[in-house]
């Protein structure tokens, strides 16, 4: 589904990945570690397409990123379900007008989708919020609607960069499990997470396999937790 090969990323002349090999296919549960500025953003974003390796080479869903055009490559995000940590929504839309945003622009919303939603709101612990406006919402309830609106159309596959960095233990572990019960029905999940005990939790529940970058490099923690 996604493929990494010998992939080279710099900025401003530091190296920040550096000949990394990835591949995510249906079924992989992987956490991605490593200290602030190790690189998992930026391989998270190479892996949605959302930018291009200075070395290597991209593939998504079987395609080289470098032969795909601006279109095939949004047409690519479509089919994922992402999470970045910058969590961005319209602020003069309710909450729930924003979560059904990606589809409102597609065509009219039908009311399957719309109960869809509400389902996948409640789930989060935002049930209560559907007419909120963004700027009400903390950071940890925001973070929440923006994994609401990733899962709604049903990913092939979702990247999540920090998806339980502002929210408390409880609400970390639930979304974690949704994660998990994804994962069961073949979805595969690649997320960056910096709490080792949430990984730690993971372990009677899914097989899942840790990755870690430092200094350009990423590395296999094990087989498995």
């Amino acid at each position: 589904m996604i493929d990494l090969s010998q992939v080279t990323v710099g900025f401003g002349g530091r190296m920040v990945l550096a000949d990394v090999t990835f591949s995510l296919q249906p079924g992989d549960f992987f956490f991605l570690t490593g200290p602030s500025g190790a690189g998992k953003t930026t391989l998270l974003r190479l892996c949605a397409g959302a930018m291009t390796p200075a070395e290597g080479e991209v593939r998504l869903f079987g395609r080289p990123l470098s032969e795909m055009t601006s279109d095939a490559r949004a047409g690519a995000r479509r089919r994922m379900g992402i999470v970045y940590q910058d969590t961005q929504f319209l602020d003069h839309l309710p909450l729930e007008e924003n979560i059904l945003l990606p589809f409102t622009v597609r065509g009219p919303v039908d009311a399957e989708m719309r109960a869809q939603a509400q389902d996948l709101m409640t789930w989060v612990g935002l049930g209560g919020h559907r007419a909120a406006l963004p700027p009400t919402l903390s950071g940890g309830e925001r973070q929440r609607a923006a994994l609401a609106r990733a899962l709604l159309p049903a990913p092939e596959l979702v990247l999540a960069d920090e998806p339980t960095g502002n929210l408390d233990w409880e609400m970390s572990l639930k979304l974690l499990t949704l994660l998990i019960e994804l994962n069961r029905l073949g979805t595969p999940v690649l997320m960056a997470t910096h709490d080792l005990a949430l990984i730690r939790a993971a372990k009677p529940m899914v097989n899942a396999r840790v990755l870690r970058l430092k200094d350009g490099k990423l590395t296999q923690a094990g087989a498995a937790l």
